[in-house]
């Protein structure tokens, strides 16, 4: 038994065995026992009898025609567990509420339904707007920031599954109306790594959303900050990198082991 920083005890044999469950986490097609071996640095009798207990147990799988350690069912199951228990409201709050603090900007979050997104929080400034948007409330995904996040989300062929259609309805006059132009926004989109709304669903009202990731790290829902369209550049910027940092953490509560990965969709 030894000690960490804040001299609490802790045992070797427990460490290891979350090193082991991180390094496989990263290898969900398996990997073999001598690249294992050199990645978590522990003598090979232990790790062996380790991987051998973890097998036993249903924590990791071993592939005996592959020779490749993988996590095993029970882990998923585990994990599985914890997702359906912590919604990711009771979740996101505490960050939306910090959020909130730190900006004083209206805050919302939203689940996306096939073409739509669906309003689950919100979080009103001090300096209120004029927004359609409310808890429950339905609005087309290509016309909001929020929905434009989670949609960048997808695969191109899924997008073109859910407008298959070229032309896309308006509601002002800054609304993205043709399929073409949602396609080659959700590709900035990733670029910058978050969406934004310039008044094209609520005219004055601009907002940027980025979304959240949860196990698999595929998309459960967004967070958007609105704001007057009069903000400044370097104001938006300041708001996207706090949404960003608030994002990125909910995702890793959520069980997503990289919350970044949704750029490299597609």
């Amino acid at each position: 038994m030894k000690t960490n920083n804040n001299n609490t005890p802790t045992v070797k044999s427990a460490e290891r065995v979350v090193l082991i469950l991180q390094k496989l986490s990263d290898y969900p097609q398996g990997i073999n026992f001598s690249d294992l071996h050199e990645l978590v640095k522990l003598p090979k009798s232990s790790l062996y009898q380790l991987l051998t207990t973890l097998e036993r147990t249903g924590m990791i799988d071993f592939n005996s025609v592959t020779k490749k350690y993988s996590l095993g069912i029970k882990f998923w199951d585990f994990a599985t567990k914890y997702f359906n228990k912590a919604s990711i409201t009771q979740v996101a709050e505490p960050y939306l509420n910090e959020l909130l603090n730190e900006y004083d900007e209206t805050i919302q979050m939203a689940v996306l339904d096939d073409s739509d997104v669906v309003y689950t929080m919100k979080l009103t400034s001090s300096r209120p707007i004029q927004l359609v948007s409310q808890v429950g409330t339905r609005l087309p995904a290509y016309a909001t920031g929020i929905g434009k996040a989670m949609l960048a989300c997808l695969s191109e062929q899924r997008v073109l599954e859910l407008y298959p259609t070229s032309k896309l309805p308006s509601f002002t006059n800054n609304t993205i109306d043709t399929r073409d132009k949602l396609i080659k926004e959700l590709i900035s989109t990733k670029e910058r790594r978050y969406a934004i709304d310039l008044g094209e669903y609520s005219p004055g009202i601009r907002c940027i959303a980025s979304p959240i990731l949860g196990f698999n790290n595929t998309c459960v829902a967004a967070i958007s900050i609105s704001m007057l369209e009069n903000h400044s550049q370097d104001k938006v910027d300041e708001l996207a990198q706090g949404l960003l940092e608030c994002t990125k953490s909910i995702s890793q509560r959520l069980g997503s082991t990289d919350p970044t990965a949704w750029v490299k969709m597609g």
